[in-house]
C-alpha cells in the first residue's frame, strides 16, 4: 500500500483506468416513437425509463435535416460531426470517433475500443 501512495498522480490514474471498464451504447434504429417514448409505449422500455434515464443525458428533441440512416446517424454520434456519406457505403467516417480519442489519450491498443 505504501508504494501506491507514493506513486505520481499520473501513475495512480493509469492504474485505476486499467481496472475500470466503460461501455458507451447508442441506439436509434427500429424503435418507433409510439412503441417506446410515447406515453402508451413506455411499458415496453421499463428499465430505460426508470433506471437509465435518471442517470443519463437524454435528448428529448433531435432534429435531422439531412441523410437518414442508421450507419450515418451512429457515425455522427460517435464523431460529434454531422456525417454525409452514403449510408450504404463501406467507409469509415472522416472524423475521429470518441473511441479513437480515448485510445490516443490513454495510449491504448486498438483492441480496447470496438465500434
Amino acid at each position: 500500500m505504501g508504494s501506491t501512495l507514493f506513486r505520481p498522480a499520473w501513475a495512480r490514474a493509469a492504474s485505476s483506468a486499467r481496472k475500470r471498464k466503460v461501455v458507451v451504447v447508442t441506439f436509434g434504429g427500429g424503435a418507433r416513437d409510439q412503441e417506446t417514448f410515447m406515453l402508451e409505449g413506455q411499458e415496453n422500455i421499463p428499465h430505460l425509463m426508470s433506471d437509465l434515464i435518471p442517470q443519463a443525458s437524454f435528448f428529448t428533441q433531435v432534429v435531422n435535416r439531412g441523410i437518414l440512416g442508421h450507419y450515418v446517424a451512429t457515425a455522427s454520434l460517435a464523431t460529434g460531426v454531422y456525417e454525409t456519406f452514403n449510408n450504404f457505403a463501406a467507409v469509415s467516417p472522416e472524423s475521429p470517433t470518441v473511441f479513437e480519442y480515448f485510445r490516443k489519450d490513454l495510449k491504448r491498443p486498438s483492441s480496447d475500443a470496438w465500434v
